[in-house]
């Protein structure tokens, strides 16, 4: 059992209901060794889960980076978000999710020990002030070709002694995942617009809803580029609107998905055509309804010639015996 795991175990509740970092390396996506997994004590005394990495593609390569993910914290959002992208990580690397807070630290020591080589995306937040890193998955074969892991620096292990600050709550921006709650039920939606205090979300089963305040969402995932932004809302059009997809496609294939499916304008909302206008998915023309073709009346068969009554033939009268000839009687004298 892990050193913090009886500590971590407070938190189990909300590890289970939570669904499924950021270094200092231009926006981009790249290819890593994680050196080493752990959990550890922010500057405030609170845990967080820490990978160490070490890039290994591009001009970055060499450059050590750390991905953290907030697992206490008086900011709930922070927490949540964490822990979200914790287990989102575990799943792409191939790993089984831990079923409770007092099993992530085994976990994480033993996704330490193996170095995996994984790939990760570095992406700047909307006001620019800071780029934050995503685990995306395990490097394929073809990832790995020309590429050399690099041998651990000096700026690596001073990485891995750094106490990591505590991380700010979650900005809430164009494309954010978030949940509220209304009337005892969650919904999860994607934000739409927002002004800074109030937001418009439309949510995976495609409503819209305005006027939101942000103390009323709980972030899932922070906001995205606008690309992600444009296909979160697609998926969830697609989705809404029965079009087949899933979270794997990127923004040209969600598209694709939702011009062979040839929606029809009277099927969706303003707002639903609106979106897929401004996004050059075309709409199926709507077609006259045409009556299917009358069946062609079944072949009579021919009628059969009423049966004739049979014809009696009248009985021959018994013949007549021929008549005699009359005798002609000769009067005679006497």
């Amino acid at each position: 059992m892990g050193k913090y795991a009886k500590r971590l175990a407070a938190a189990d509740e909300q590890w289970k209901n939570t669904e499924s970092g950021f270094p200092e390396v231009p926006p981009g996506d790249y290819i890593a060794q994680v050196r080493s997994a752990e959990v550890k004590e922010t500057s405030s005394g609170n845990l967080c889960a820490v990978l160490q990495l070490v890039i290994a593609s591009g001009e970055q390569r060499g450059t050590a980076a750390s991905v953290w993910f907030t697992l206490e914290s008086d900011k709930e959002d922070a927490v949540r978000v964490g822990m979200s992208m914790l287990k989102e990580s575990f799943e792409k690397l191939g790993r089984e999710v831990p079923e409770s807070m007092g099993e992530v630290e085994d976990a994480l020591e033993l996704l330490g020990a193996e170095n995996p080589i994984i790939t990760v995306k570095a992406e700047k937040s909307k006001k620019g002030d800071r780029v934050f890193l995503k685990v995306t998955g395990l490097a394929s074969a073809e990832d790995l070709e020309g590429v050399e892991v690099p041998e651990e620096s000096a700026a690596e292990e001073a990485a891995a002694e750094e106490t990591p600050a505590e991380e700010a709550a979650p900005e809430i921006g164009e494309g954010s995942i978030v949940t509220f709650e209304n009337e005892g039920k969650t919904y999860q939606g994607t934000v739409t617009a927002t002004d800074g205090t109030n937001a418009k979300v439309k949510t995976d089963s495609g409503e819209a809803w305005e006027d939101i305040p942000h103390e009323y969402l709980t972030v899932i995932q922070p906001e995205a580029a606008p690309e992600d932004a444009e296909r979160a809302e697609l998926l969830a059009l697609a989705v809404a609107n029965g079009v087949e997809v899933d979270d794997s496609m990127d923004v040209d294939q969600v598209k694709a998905a939702l011009t062979a499916a040839a929606l029809l304008p009277a099927n969706l909302t303003p707002e639903e055509i609106a979106l897929l206008k401004q996004s050059g998915v075309k709409l199926a023309l709507a077609k006259p309804v045409q009556k299917p073709a009358a069946k062609p009346a079944p072949a009579k068969a021919p009628a059969k010639a009423p049966a004739k009554a049979p014809v009696k033939v009248p009985a021959k009268a018994p013949a007549k015996a021929p008549a005699k000839p009359a005798t002609k009687l000769v009067a005679r004298k006497k």
